[in-house]
């Protein structure tokens, strides 16, 4: 059986040739591109959740943007403006791809763990099926924790890849970001934690023996 060869190259490759729109987009290797990766990999790795629903939610804006132009264009809407089809299509989508996103992205974990199941206890369906909800509802429940530990992979694989790009040897790539890739880890952990506490420390002001 054979393999189709596979590498990181030809990830671009295939990248480029589905993603790239010469007449909107400047060249995937231009200084512009690769500093708006380097911004879009930072912010995954320091600032997860955040940056992980402003990415879904853009896209999802631009897609129900796209839905509603078109929308008007097949149904008359007077005498509403065709701007508000727009702007409703954008919120839509943004909600709607963020939502997606969150049960997919639970979905595709929980079915991980049912062809486990599977593996380890071949035909027992019921017992994967049992797994397969709990770690739906689990993953879902955790969906934010979950996000964080991909978004910081995600920007990771990124800021290596720009860094390279802008002639940084590959293995000082490599270990540039490794090290961010576990600051950005431990900021927005640590960072939780004190969140936590904070609100735990604040009483309200009737509760307060300050003056007692």
């Amino acid at each position: 059986m054979s393999f189709l060869p596979f590498s990181l190259s030809s990830l671009e490759y295939y990248l480029y040739h589905w993603a790239y729109f010469p007449s909107i987009f400047p060249h995937p290797y231009s200084l512009i591109s690769l500093l708006v990766l380097f911004t879009i990999g930072l912010a995954l790795m320091f600032k997860g959740n955040y940056s992980w629903n402003v990415i879904f939610g853009a896209l999802g804006a631009y897609f129900g943007f796209i839905m509603g132009h078109y929308i008007t264009t097949v149904v008359p809407i007077a005498p509403f403006p065709s701007l508000l089809a727009y702007v409703a299509g954008a919120v839509l989508g943004a909600i709607l791809l963020i939502f997606l996103v969150r049960v997919f992205l639970s979905l595709g974990i929980s079915y991980l763990a049912y062809m486990a199941v599977q593996t380890l206890f071949p035909g027992h369906i019921v017992t994967g099926g049992i797994v397969l909800l709990a770690v739906f509802l689990v993953a879902f429940i955790l969906y934010r924790k979950i996000v964080t530990g991909i978004a910081a992979v995600i920007g990771a694989f990124i800021v290596w890849f720009t860094v390279m790009n802008f002639g940084v040897p590959t293995l000082t790539a490599q270990v540039l970001a490794a090290i961010m890739f576990a600051l950005g880890l431990f900021i927005q952990i640590n960072g939780k934690s004190s969140s936590r506490e904070k609100r735990k420390g604040i009483r309200p002001f009737d509760q307060d023996t300050k003056w007692e």
